[in-house]
């Protein structure tokens, strides 16, 4: 009787634990579609963003 209730419980958990990573899944695709859909500009990667700091310091400034 006890292994049966073990059993159910088990299921029951699996279960749970099945619809709530659906619904996590759900919500994270939910939230990048509102991310893509927003006008989100992606930031540019550190090394690309190093070298262009790099290159404005090479280059002279003018002076006044």
């Amino acid at each position: 009787m006890a292994l049966q209730l073990s059993q159910h419980a088990e299921a029951a958990i699996q279960r749970h634990k099945a619809v709530q990573g659906k619904k996590l899944k759900e919500e994270m695709e939910r939230l990048a579609d509102e991310k893509k859909n927003s006008g989100h500009v992606p930031r540019k990667p550190m090394d690309e963003l190093m070298a262009e700091a790099k290159s404005a310091r090479a280059s002279p400034t003018p002076k006044e």
